[in-house]
């Protein structure tokens, strides 16, 4: 008896590096589940610009409510569906790479990537607050004069 597996049938990898992808995507951390697959560079990537992405979505209407109040207001309320649209395009074209290259996931370079990458997000709010926080005492100190 001569068993084969159809052309169409998957293992879970492609659905589980789907969900990783859109679930992390949503939160802000694209490229979670291209690292799960082994596509490092991909995923990296992927994280880095949506990072630079998320930080000028929020820059954009802290700049554009300075000088005018309704576009500030309108980029704040686009930044949400596009964060949901971006992970679930990127979770797609995951899941299509996984079936096309039937990669496999390991949990150990997911749970690595999510702890470097928190250490990141933290270090990307910290710094400015600290920034802030120095400019602050520069200025009180000038002020005391």
């Amino acid at each position: 008896m001569n068993y084969q597996q159809s052309p169409t049938s998957y293992d879970s990898s492609d659905t589980i590096a789907m969900v990783i992808e859109i679930v992390f995507g949503i939160f802000g951390m694209l490229g979670m589940g291209w690292i799960y697959v082994g596509n490092y560079i991909m995923g990296i990537g992927l994280f880095v610009g949506w990072l630079v992405v998320l930080f000028v979505g929020m820059l954009i209407p802290t700049i554009f409510t300075t000088f005018t109040a309704g576009l500030g207001g309108f980029s704040y309320c686009c930044l949400p569906p596009l964060s949901i649209v971006g992970a679930i395009i990127s979770g797609l074209r995951l899941r299509d790479y996984v079936r096309n290259t039937r990669a496999q996931g390991n949990i150990a370079h997911l749970i690595i990537a999510i702890i470097v990458a928190l250490l990141l997000l933290c270090l990307a709010i910290a710094i400015p607050l600290f920034a802030l926080g120095g400019f602050a005492i520069i200025s009180e100190s000038m002020g005391s004069y």
